[in-house]
């Protein structure tokens, strides 16, 4: 089961309409399903998001779920064209300054992009941020990274606006043409995330981890990298089932530099 989250109305009724989506009763608040795909409303900001993805888990029971959220997103003027799409890799939740990697396991071709949640909305440019800027997902991150593998977590951002509202705000007819004007990459890029669906058991073996801890070690690598890397070698992985990671003869860096070009020169290797 694939399950959208929306913040906005705007953002949901496109997605309602292209995928045929219907709404369920006994909630009170907005789900709507057809077949596998559901689309829970979420609401703006990060208060509701746990209480109804909770209770949302509880109805469905036992059965596995992707979750997707998808969504418009500020961006600093220069930084970001206007309408397009991005896979978001890394979260920053500005209020508690701590970052999430989701697993980007899918060769996706749009650009991928660091997005930060805030908590209140921002109307000076977004000076502060050389990231895309939204108000919900590091609260889904947190809240369905206990429910589901990491890999079951996608996260799709709209540009909307460069976070200066002086002429007036977006209104929702902007919104849905922002969405509906993506709405066939959305579709292609869920179907080729259900092919994730199936994968229950951990993704590296025991000989997977302990190749990239010596890697890790021997290079000295930042926790970024670390994360980085771990995420190559899943994709790797699931596109070369069965086969041995490779032996490498590498020795400790002599300098930050030098570690970064052997780090950029491996990651090279096992990257499509």
């Amino acid at each position: 089961m694939q399950c959208i989250l929306t913040a906005l109305k705007a953002e949901s009724d496109p997605l309602i309409d292209h995928f045929n989506l219907k709404k369920e009763k006994g909630f009170n608040y907005p789900v709507f399903s057809n077949n596998d795909i559901f689309l829970i409303g979420v609401g703006i900001g990060k208060h509701n998001i746990k209480n109804r993805i909770n209770y949302f888990m509880s109805f469905i029971g036992d059965v596995q779920v992707q979750f997707i959220n998808i969504g418009i997103a500020g961006a600093k003027k220069n930084n970001a064209e206007l309408g397009e799409l991005y896979c978001i890799h890394k979260i920053i939740d500005d209020s508690l300054n701590k970052s999430f990697f989701p697993d980007m396991l899918i060769n996706f071709s749009s650009e991928e992009r660091a997005l930060t949640t805030v908590d209140k909305e921002v109307n000076d440019g977004g000076c502060r941020y050389n990231t895309l800027v939204d108000m919900e997902a590091s609260e889904i991150f947190k809240v369905c990274s206990k429910l589901v593998p990491l890999q079951n977590l996608l996260f799709i951002k709209i540009v909307s606006d460069f976070m200066s509202f002086s002429s007036g705000r977006l209104e929702y007819g902007q919104i849905v043409e922002f969405v509906k004007n993506r709405i066939d990459i959305i579709e292609k890029y869920l179907n080729d995330f259900r092919t994730l669906m199936n994968i229950n058991n951990p993704i590296l073996t025991i000989d997977d981890q302990n190749w990239i801890q010596l890697l890790v070690k021997t290079l000295l690598l930042t926790k970024t990298q670390n994360l980085n890397f771990i995420k190559i070698m899943k994709g790797y992985r699931l596109r070369n089932p069965g086969i041995s990671f490779p032996d490498l003869n590498i020795s400790r860096p002599t300098s930050k530099a030098h570690r970064n070009k052997v780090y950029e020169k491996i990651c090279e290797k096992f990257i499509i």
